[in-house]
């Protein structure tokens, strides 16, 4: 059996439903460089967001999700400020940030700094749900 570790909830998992993203991780295992991913289910967040997560020593977290698009009347999310770096695997995604809306889809790669100044509102694009890759930093 691999290693888990407990971990205190971050910035970014405290928008996440009572319950969710509190409790056992999956630890990188016994090298601290590698996550066996298939080794871990994906976490049912809520109805349209799944995601399997490792949290590093290093203080990042990498994150693989699938984010299905928001219904009509789904409420806007709130605000984010933690720092990402993201990769597409396939789908659309768009970040709103205050003043300009960025859209990316498959092989886009993007880096969003932590900060107030850098917050910013994800919104899946089209139908299709979205499926990346993603840093987690402060």
């Amino acid at each position: 059996m691999r290693s888990r570790q407990r971990y205190a909830p971050r910035l970014a998992l405290s928008r996440l439903p009572a319950g969710a993203g509190t409790g056992i991780l999956p630890a990188m295992t016994q090298n601290p460089y590698l996550f066996r991913a298939a080794d871990h289910p994906l976490l049912q967040v809520n109805d349209r967001l799944k995601l399997r997560e490792a949290v590093s020593g290093f203080g990042i977290a990498l994150r693989y999700q699938e984010r299905a698009p928001d219904p009509p009347d789904a409420p806007e999310p709130a605000w984010c400020e933690t720092g990402h770096s993201i990769f597409v695997l396939s789908g659309r995604i768009a970040y709103r940030f205050d003043g300009m809306t960025v859209e990316a889809g498959p092989g886009d790669m993007l880096h969003i700094p932590a900060g107030p100044e850098h917050r910013h509102k994800p919104r899946v694009v089209g139908s299709e749900t979205v499926r990346y890759v993603l840093t987690e930093f402060h």
